[in-house]
């Protein structure tokens, strides 16, 4: 790997820098493609972080990346000359808090618990690492936060330096690096050594905090998110925010919240039962109801209707309620203002062709469903046709 053209690489805190144009070259896609003998920008995913923001002498840099031994920097203006880089320095800092913090998250996991860094990834929003083991623990991760805040606090320079491939080997790195003849180490101490191109602090206190926000399985190891920095105060606040409302509307203090949330939970659980044995009830009730406004032909009882804002569910347990007996079938179509449904039931003694009727009825309303020959119902949009719907129905049926 090259490093003559990443002047980041010497100083993380350049936000602005002169340098000259080697080439600029119009691709495909009528964009410039910009090489300069040196540059400010970190190309997009390099090392798993983000690309910087920026300008080239007041020209956008669209795009940044690597290509072979050259950073690729794509505008939609030619430059040439000397040109004055300049970049959002806002993110790049919150980019080197994020990653300085991944290496201390890292060797803490690594020195606590022979947990390996497998994978990096750090996005606008989220930062995560993969560790190759699956058994990590909430007092783990707690561990692991005190152990690598601890090196924030004693805020530790950290050093970097580029060394041959096999001088680098001999310094005890965390990893095993690439096989590049030049590998750039990133050492906090005697806490952690590693092989890396990022943009890091200077010293570890300016990472302020890390904190892990979730850990979940991920394929057959644990993926850690977590947050850094200016992120991690945003975070706490916004959470802090959330905390303080939920305690307004229990009227209790913060650090009960929980407790009267999961006592709220299970209250409204058990009302929740009662709502819905009451909901039974009245179901039943309509079923016998409907039976007995029923249309007798031939001895089979038909109850066919429009009902409006019906709740699909309680309407399947009102038809599964009529087809308990027999010699019925039932056929409702539902106006929900925005949407319709049809559900249609028989009982089990009769063999009428519900699932043709169905269809038929289902192209009217463009509803998509499905069910078998004893009850079938469907959702649709046409909401324009459910008159001709229930016409239909009733001429299937005969009634």
């Amino acid at each position: 790997m090259s490093f003559k053209q990443k002047a980041f690489l010497d100083n993380s805190y350049l936000d602005n820098y002169k340098t000259n144009v080697i080439s600029c070259t119009l691709n495909n896609e009528n964009m410039y493609e910009v090489i300069l003998e040196k540059t400010i920008f970190y190309p997009h995913l390099s090392g798993g972080q983000p690309k910087d923001d920026g300008t080239i002498s007041g020209s956008e840099v669209l795009n940044v990346y690597e290509q072979e031994d050259n950073i690729i920097h794509v505008l939609s203006e030619e430059v040439s000359g000397e040109v004055d880089l300049h970049i959002n320095f806002e993110k790049r800092f919150d980019h080197m808090q994020q990653h300085s913090g991944q290496h201390i998250l890292s060797c803490a996991f690594s020195n606590l618990y022979n947990a390996k860094t497998i994978g990096f990834h750090l996005s606008g929003n989220y930062t995560t690492i993969d560790l190759d083991v699956a058994n990590i623990t909430t007092d783990m991760a707690k561990e692991v936060e005190v152990y690598s805040n601890k090196i924030i606090y004693d805020n530790i320079r950290i050093e970097t330096e580029i060394l041959s491939h096999d001088d680098a080997i001999k310094t005890g790195l965390r990893k095993k690096p690439v096989d590049d003849e030049s590998i750039r180490i990133v050492k906090i101490a005697d806490k952690d050594n590693v092989a890396c191109c990022g943009t890091h602090v200077n010293y570890t206190g300016e990472i302020g905090i890390v904190k892990i926000i979730k850990f979940e399985k991920y394929k057959s190891g644990t993926r850690v998110e977590f947050l850094c920095g200016k992120r991690a105060l945003l975070d706490y606040i916004n959470k802090n925010n959330d905390i303080q409302t939920l305690s307004n509307i229990f009227s209790c203090h913060n650090s009960i919240v929980v407790d009267n949330i999961n006592k709220f939970k299970n209250e409204n659980g058990l009302l929740l039962k009662k709502v819905s044995m009451l909901q039974d009830k009245i179901n039943e009730f309509e079923a016998k109801n409907m039976v007995s406004k029923s249309i007798n032909n031939n001895g089979i009882n038909y109850i066919v209707n429009i009902l409006n804002d019906k709740e699909i569910k309680d309407l399947r347990f009102i038809v599964s309620k009529i087809i308990e007996n027999d010699n019925n079938v039932c056929g409702f179509i539902i106006n929900n203002n925005e949407s319709c449904s049809i559900i249609i039931g028989q009982s089990k003694n009769l063999k009428i062709d519900i699932k043709g009727i169905y269809n038929k009825c289902a192209e009217i309303l463009e509803a998509k469903g499905g069910g078998n020959n004893i009850i079938i119902q469907g959702t649709g949009k046409n909401i324009n046709n459910i008159d001709l719907c229930l016409e239909k129905l009733k001429e299937c049926l005969n009634i």
